[in-house]
Order: C-alpha cells, then sequence, then structure tokens
C-alpha cells in the first residue's frame, strides 16, 4: 500500500507516539509506502529519500492510483507557501516551498493533480532563483529539529528543500549527505552552493549548512542566519568563538 501526503506538512515520529521526536516531515505531494501499521500509527518509508518513521493513522490518505503519478513533480517555488483550491469543492490548501505538485489532466499551467483530485493554483509563477538566491529566503526561520519549511527547519531538511527546488534531491541527513557529490579539497576552492559538513567529538557528521563564498556559510542553527567559515569551522558573529568544527565539503552541483 502507498500513501500520499494530502496535507501541508505532516510530522513523521521516531516511534509510534505523539510525544517522540519528530524526525522529518513529510510536504503536500510527497508519496510514501505503508510497511507496517500499530493501532493508530502506520509505520512508512518515504519513496524519495527512503527515510523511515511513523505518521498518526488520521493524516495518512492512501495513494488509490499510483501509475498515475509521475516521476518528475513540479517543484513548487512560492515562498513560504502558495494556495490551491480543489476543483470539486473549492476547499483551499496551502502548498509549502518545495511541496510536489503532479501534472493535470489539462494543460493549463495553473492545475495540478493530487491522485484523483485536481488542484487550480491561485498563482505559480514566481521566479526560480539560483540556489544562493533560494537558500536566503529562509534567513530567520526558526530551527526546528525535523522541520523542512520555513516555519521550521532544521539543517539538513533546510539544504534538502533548497536544493529539492532546483529539482537536486539530497538525502534527508546531513551524514547521508556527506556522501554525495564530490570532495572539494580544500575551502579555498569551493563555490557558491557547495555543500560544507561539520562533526563532533566523536567524528560523527552532525551539521550542514551551504557555502555562499569560501568565507561565508548559511546555515540553520538557532534560525536560518549566514555566518563566517573557516578553514576549522563556523565562527559566531557575537564573540568570535567556534560553533561547529568543518569535515569536509562537497560539490552537489558540477
Amino acid at each position: 500500500m502507498y500513501g500520499i501526503c494530502k496535507l501541508s506538512m505532516v510530522p513523521v515520529r521516531a516511534e509510534a507516539s505523539s510525544k517522540s521526536e519528530m524526525t522529518t516531515q513529510l510536504l503536500f505531494g510527497d508519496i510514501y509506502q505503508v510497511l507496517s501499521q500499530n493501532d493508530d500509527w502506520i509505520f512508512i518509508e518515504t519513496l524519495s529519500d527512503k527515510y523511515t518513521g511513523w505518521i498518526n493513522h488520521l493524516q495518512h490518505f492512501e495513494l488509490k492510483n499510483i501509475s498515475s503519478i509521475n516521476e518528475k513533480a513540479e517543484v513548487s517555488v512560492s515562498f513560504p507557501f502558495q494556495t490551491a483550491f480543489k476543483k470539486s469543492t473549492q476547499q483551499r490548501q496551502l502548498i509549502p516551498f518545495g511541496a510536489s505538485m503532479y501534472s493535470s489532466s489539462t494543460n493549463a499551467s495553473n492545475t495540478f493533480r493530487m491522485d484523483e483530485d485536481e488542484f487550480e493554483t491561485e498563482s505559480n509563477n514566481q521566479n526560480k532563483l539560483d540556489l544562493v538566491s533560494t537558500a536566503k529566503l529562509f534567513l530567520t526561520s526558526p530551527y526546528l529539529w525535523g522541520g523542512k519549511s520555513a516555519m521550521g527547519i532544521d539543517c539538513s531538511g533546510f539544504t534538502q528543500v533548497v536544493f529539492k527546488s532546483h529539482n537536486i534531491q539530497l538525502q534527508r541527513d546531513a551524514w547521508q549527505q556527506a556522501q554525495q557529490g564530490e570532495v572539494v579539497d580544500f575551502l579555498s576552492l569551493s563555490l557558491p552552493g557547495d555543500l560544507a559538513f561539520f562533526d563532533n567529538d566523536e567524528g560523527k557528521i552532525t551539521h550542514v549548512g551551504i557555502l555562499l563564498n569560501n568565507a561565508e556559510i548559511i546555515h540553520a542553527s538557532g534560525q536560518v542566519k549566514i555566518e563566517k567559515i573557516d578553514n576549522y569551522g563556523i565562527i559566531l558573529m557575537d564573540n568570535n568563538q567556534y560553533s561547529h568544527k568543518l569535515r569536509l565539503i562537497r560539490r552537489i552541483i558540477k
């Protein structure tokens, strides 16, 4: 059985409990496979990045016709949300930045399909920005563990959604993203849009951000912000102390 996210966002939790930590979020249009069910909770695996977790059964919608879903969906680039209306009921739906919208049976540019429902967007004509400019749209968005929207986002959710809006699929967690792309040997050789990864005292990758140049990085820590970076790590603006230790740099976009 497959499901599809028909709400703006759905929390995915580590365990089958509303008190369990949120590890990620489904955004509108995300497709997942149902692996098992435990009372009121459903264990899923997302199709895009193979991430697993539990969602509440009240927020599960069965995908009735998976063959009708195109693999290459249009990605919402209206920041932070755009409004759509279900044609059959005119029910209003908020579509978050980075959500997936699948081709409609019509050729109209402002319509899309969600399984058996068809939607019409209020507007979908925001100009697509370069990756760095897209990242800057999130400035001051609050940090939220497991979050993937401008209303709350974590470090790897931030990089994943920004890259997704440019049709580049990253894995969900920082340590997984650190295995993608090609290694950049030195910070001085980095380019805007490269990913910088940071580790803890045990050597585990725990943080990621997007380089704006070889001296600045945008990342989610407390909030999405721009800070200085050097060969050792990220430098806090208020006291010039290091907050994160640089481990490696990866280039996703060649």
